[in-house]
């Protein structure tokens, strides 16, 4: 069975074309997009503060990033042990909220 699409004022597939809304080149289309996952370090200093580092994943590339400072820095291995070391060193913060 032949399916007939009608004509319209954008032509036989729509105003979208034949790839839908999403053309062959947009990186929202399905697996085009590169997938980002994020997870983060979290220690406390001696005055009760809360200190944050975050771990970007994107591909085979991590990026690390304080949130109280702003210090970045791209690591390819062993992200999160280089994340506690920044706590430590930069911010004394060394006390792991997931206790012991």
């Amino acid at each position: 069975m032949t399916r007939v699409l009608p004509d319209t004022p954008h032509g036989p597939h729509g105003r979208h074309g034949p790839h839908g809304p999403h053309g062959p080149t947009d990186p929202t289309a399905g697996d085009v997009m590169q997938r980002i996952d994020t997870s983060k370090v979290t220690r406390w200093d001696q005055h009760g503060r809360e200190h944050t580092v975050r771990v970007r994943r994107s591909g085979v590339q991590r990026t690390i990033s304080c949130d109280t400072c702003g210090w970045r820095r791209g690591a390819q291995f062993l992200p999160w042990l280089k994340a506690g070391e920044h706590l430590a060193e930069v911010h004394q913060a060394t006390v792991d909220p997931a206790g012991p």
